[in-house]
């Protein structure tokens, strides 16, 4: 096989590190965005931090008056500060994800280890890192929760294995490896952008990142075809982060070493949001950015924490509701419901009043805290006996028993019926079974047994959907509320539909027999245990 000739591979490095994409090609330059309630480690609601970072981003080049937060309600405001993550006191998570195939044996891989090792030590004390070595399979090398010292040891062990070069699996499952609760996640890709035999596409990999709102750094060498670099360079732009090539060995360590001191410079900006609603969902702005005589626009997503003001200002507004509501001729309804809801003392009178107002209730869920139980692994499809506490839960070709005296069956709706209280969920003892009809497991049951029960592709999901790329890492989340249950979709890509109707941001009431579609995979919503019917 023919070699390139040097100097055009020095030519080529020189274009793709000299001449940055155009600032319409660089997007999304900013996010993630964070605010919070107490203010620890982001600031308090109004202000919102939101990090820039791209190719054409230096902390001593940006200037306040160029910036402005903007919402799809007219609401405009100004940068107020900008500072660098470390001075922001925010800590980030790096997932290294290192080329160690035969193209990079030799001189490339000892530049690594020397490169990474400094990146190690100069990391900030609220910073994590782990590495993954990519070839035939990824293998993480280091853990979260190792040290320095710890993760120089495993450098000086690497070494070159394997034929091919999954990458692409590799970004796509580094996703699901970071850290529960970890807010800042960046992963650096180190290769020649060259991947051979892996099950998902570059496309896939960069929509996996995405969704974990993880940016993704790439550094480039090759000994053989620089076509490949663009991939790299591709995989960096789309999710806001940057490509640097390296001509040599040199380069490339010095690259790796360098990459700590730019990831602690990233520049965080403050914009204080006056007047924006602290009502706990997740909303969607825009950063504009004045530069070069362009303004460019980068889409963020923050949820706004909801605030003790905030929750006192809503009090009015509900006050008028029942009035208007009697106006045209439903103050009967209402009475029902307040009585009902004195009555059991239940949450369902509540939660159709909050409905009406357009309110969210319980707040809007936040991610998984935790690893997904063992004990909801999907299980196929057999003809065993359902455990004891499915038993009188599962479908059955029986007719339906009797009910009493002037109680309706248990249907979906979307106003007011009589519906038999969930159980409150606990370890071995589920509020409710959803049964998989149609999609990645059919016939398999899993068991909601505890209060937020998240459905979505990632580890940390307590139902992990697999294999299909239509569902968003964390995509759903069913919530117990004392004695009903109801659905949020979480900003999936795709969407949520219960009963085929697609769900908003408000959270949908489930009944059994409802039926949730969650990408290719159709659950039917049996209760798993029933009590006194409620009137």
């Amino acid at each position: 096989m023919r070699s390139v000739p040097a100097r055009f591979l020095i030519l080529f490095y020189s274009l793709v590190t000299v001449v940055p994409p155009s600032l319409a090609e660089d997007l999304p330059f900013a996010g993630p965005a964070f605010t919070s309630a107490s203010g620890k480690p982001y600031p308090k609601f109004p202000e919102i931090l939101v990090f820039i970072s791209s190719p054409q981003t230096d902390l001593r080049q940006l200037r306040l008056a160029d910036f402005k937060l903007k919402d799809y309600n007219g609401g405009q405001w100004p940068a107020i500060g900008i500072r660098s993550r470390v001075d922001a006191g925010v800590g980030m998570d790096v997932a290294v994800l290192l080329d160690v195939s035969g193209s990079m044996k030799g001189a490339p891989l000892n530049a690594l280890r020397d490169g990474l090792a400094k990146f190690s030590r100069d990391a900030g004390p609220n910073d994590r890192i782990a590495i993954g070595t990519v070839a035939d399979e990824t293998v993480w090398e280091t853990s979260w929760s190792d040290t320095s010292d710890q993760i120089q040891q495993s450098l000086q062990k690497l070494s070159a294995r394997g034929t091919k070069t999954r990458l692409w699996d590799a970004v796509f499952e580094a996703q699901s490896k970071f850290p529960p609760g970890s807010g800042l996640r960046r992963i650096v890709v180190i290769s020649d952008g060259h991947d051979e035999g892996s099950q998902h596409t570059l496309e896939e990999a960069l929509s996996a990142a995405k969704q974990a709102n993880a940016v993704v750094d790439s550094i480039g060498m090759t000994r053989s075809d620089p076509v490949y670099l663009a991939n790299l360079d591709r995989l960096a732009r789309t999710t806001g982060g940057r490509f640097r090539a390296a001509k040599s060995g040199a380069d490339l360590e010095q690259l790796c070493s360098d990459g700590i001191g730019q990831l602690k410079s990233l520049p965080a900006l403050t914009f204080r949001a006056e007047k924006m609603a602290a009502d706990g969902k997740s909303h969607t702005l825009e950063v504009l950015w004045n530069h070069d005589g362009e303004t460019a626009a980068s889409k963020i997503t923050v949820v706004v924490p909801i605030l003790a003001a905030a929750n006192q200002s809503q009090v009015i507004p509900r006050l008028f509701v029942p009035i208007v509501l009697t106006v045209f001729g439903t103050a009967a309804v209402l009475t029902a419901l307040l009585y009902q809801r004195k009555r059991n003392r239940s949450k369902l009178g509540e939660i159709e009043m909050t409905d009406m107002l357009g309110i969210a209730t319980p707040p809007f869920p936040k991610p998984p805290a935790v690893e997904r139980p063992a004990s909801f692994q999907p299980e196929p499809a057999s003809d065993r006996e359902a455990p004891a506490v499915f038993q009188d839960a599962l479908p059955s070709t029986n007719p339906p028993p009797a009910v009493e005296a002037g109680v309706s069956p248990v249907r979906a709706s979307s106003r007011t019926q009589f519906y038999l209280p969930y159980v409150e969920p606990a370890p071995g003892r589920p509020c409710a079974i959803l049964l998989c009809e149609e999609g990645f497991s059919p016939g398999s049951s899993f068991g909601i047994e505890v209060s937020e029960f998240w459905i979505g592709s990632l580890d940390n999901n307590h139902l992990r959907i697999t294999g299909d790329p239509t569902v968003s890492g964390n995509h759903a989340c069913v919530v117990f509320d004392r004695d009903v249950i109801g659905i949020f979709d979480c900003h999936s890509t795709n969407g949520t539909r219960v009963n085929e109707e697609r769900l908003g941001e408000l959270r949908r009431l489930l009944f059994p027999g409802d039926r949730i579609q969650i990408g290719k995979s159709v659950f039917s919503v049996t209760q798993a245990a029933t009590g006194k019917a409620c009137s």
